[in-house]
């Protein structure tokens, strides 16, 4: 038997270390079936084999959602950079503010 499907076979009756969590099996054949029904449900018919006209999109739109989330995450970068550098700053013992020496 060749070794991918003695791997399947074993996960499927539990006796792999993969087949030791049920849930994890569970989902990974519900997965699958919903992936193989939905290839077969909406699979190409024979008549449909022209391409369907193309539409293009909104510039503005687009432009929108590429740079928002980048913005989004950008700020999270900032505030978490700046959070971690001051509770670094807190545990080191070190002034809050380095130029300001005395």
């Amino acid at each position: 038997m060749h070794f991918s499907c003695y791997i399947c076979l074993s996960v499927l009756r539990g006796r792999h270390l993969l087949g030791k969590n049920s849930f994890t099996t569970n989902f990974i054949l519900c997965y699958q079936h919903a992936l193989i029904w939905s290839i077969i449900r909406y699979r190409a018919k024979g008549d449909e084999t022209k391409e369907p006209p193309q539409i293009y999109g909104s510039n503005p739109i687009e432009v929108a959602w590429t740079v928002i989330p980048i913005i989004i995450v950008f700020t999270l970068f900032l505030v978490t950079t700046r959070s971690i550098y001051s509770l670094d700053m807190k545990e080191a013992g070190l002034p809050q503010n380095p130029f300001n020496l005395h």
